[in-house]
């Protein structure tokens, strides 16, 4: 077993069972597939992404590799000079010395017998079950760390009661100099943190941690609710992770979702919530942290009502020229339908339209891919020779309906508030 004296003349045992099986945040993400073709999307930067991460794949080449110039000259079979092939004659041979006469063998004398000793008679063994073959113990993983009884109780109102509210551990600690607490399959470095801090061991606690740490600390912080007495390292920690803020949606979200939300950073819940409601394409899954059901249900609802308004805000446009009340003239009508319809299609947002819950679309990916639709180039004009068409200076286009509805979600989509959550 592990020992850490964090208080070596502590009087609480905090023992851990299994503390290298700790709660697993690092598991599949699994966001939502896209509904929306990726063909359908338009790039604004044809630039391959800057990921440290994962796999370098470049963009295909245009230029046909056989068009390219090499830059080296092909080299042919380099040609061997007739003097290297030459076979140098060899010299004249020696005549071959006579054969000496071998000398004759010696017969060697024959080896007298001598009587093997009688062998004894093995004693038989008995027949029974073969014995069983017990396997090595293995090393435990358990591991211990000395606390004080004291600091706990300041630090920590769940440890204040177990200690001092009637429950078995407070019993003991009355009748016991040291008493033994039995937790969950923490983190034990995570804990580990925490216990310095509380204990005023600040030289022992680091100053810079990870994302995936902080995340660790603020499950612990949450369950025993010391936030309050880890803050000042909270908020040094959070200040030099926040200028890194992920904004495309991943599972970098869902932990600042959870580290805001613990640590009451209202900055941060309102960056990392926004991200979530504009990129998720589905409810967001917790990966078990510690985040209110509630705080899920209005990022996914605000999801759903942005999209649903995208959708419908196509559908009226297609209703408006179907029954004439967009466009100039027939002509006009005539080919922003089919073209809308088109584009539509092309999108899966037309015959069947998405419904509720709309999985697998995100406001921004399906915004983007609506303000990628191609409009046709036209404009009605009236021949000196008269025409049917109808002229009133208006360009046939789409965008003067589709954009404003755009503009109005992204604004609208602004991220959550901490308050609203949190008194």
């Amino acid at each position: 077993m592990a020992f850490y004296g964090v208080d070596i003349d502590g009087d609480v045992r905090l023992v851990f069972e299994n503390p290298l099986l700790a709660f697993n945040i690092e598991g599949d993400f699994g966001d939502y597939p896209s509904h929306i073709p990726a063909s359908s999307v338009r790039i604004e930067n044809p630039l391959p992404a800057f990921n440290t991460e994962g796999d370098f794949e470049d963009y295909p080449s245009h230029i046909p590799a056989s068009s390219v110039r090499s830059e080296k000259k092909k080299k042919g079979k380099k040609r061997i000079p007739t003097w290297y092939l030459t076979v140098p004659p060899e010299p004249p041979s020696e005549p071959a010395p006579a054969p000496t006469p071998e000398p004759e063998p010696v017969p060697e004398p024959e080896p007298v017998p001598v009587p093997e000793p009688q062998a004894e008679p093995e004693p038989e063994l008995e027949s029974g079950p073969e014995p069983e073959l017990k396997p090595e113990p293995v090393e435990s993983r358990s591991a211990e760390i000395r606390v004080s009884s004291r600091h706990l109780i300041i630090a920590s109102p769940y440890f204040k009661r177990a200690l001092k509210g009637g429950w078995k551990e407070s019993d003991s600690l009355q009748t016991q100099e040291c008493v033994r607490m039995g937790l969950k399959d923490w983190d034990l470095e995570a804990m580990l943190i925490i216990m310095n801090i509380i204990h005023g061991r600040n030289r022992s606690v680091p100053k810079t941690i990870s994302l995936e740490m902080l995340a660790r600390i603020a499950i612990l912080v949450d369950f025993y609710e010391c936030d309050e007495a880890v803050e000042l390292f909270s908020d040094m920690w959070i200040t030099n992770l926040g200028r890194s803020m992920p904004t495309a949606y991943s599972r970098d979200v869902v932990l600042w979702i959870c580290i805001s939300s613990v640590f009451r950073r209202s900055v941060e819940f309102h960056a990392s919530t926004s991200v979530a409601l504009r990129n998720s394409r589905g409810p967001v899954r917790t990966l078990g942290l510690p985040i209110r059901q509630r705080v899920i249900d209005d990022i996914e609802q605000q999801r759903q009502d942005a999209v649903e308004r995208l959708i419908s805000a196509l559908h009226n446009l297609l209703d408006d020229l179907y029954h004439d009340r967009h466009g100039c003239s027939f002509e006009c009508r005539s080919l922003l339908l089919g073209a809308l319809s088109k584009e539509m299609h092309a999108r899966k947002l037309f015959g069947p339209a998405p419904e509720r819950p709309f999985l697998g679309l995100s406001f921004a990916e399906t915004a983007e891919s609506i303000d990628g639709m191609r409009h046709p180039n036209y404009r009605s004009m009236s021949g000196p020779f008269g025409s049917n068409y109808r002229h009133d200076g208006q360009n046939c286009s789409l965008e003067p309906e589709i954009d404003p509805v755009i503009q109005s979600l992204k604004d609208q989509l602004k991220g959550l508030e901490l308050k609203c959550y949190f008194d």
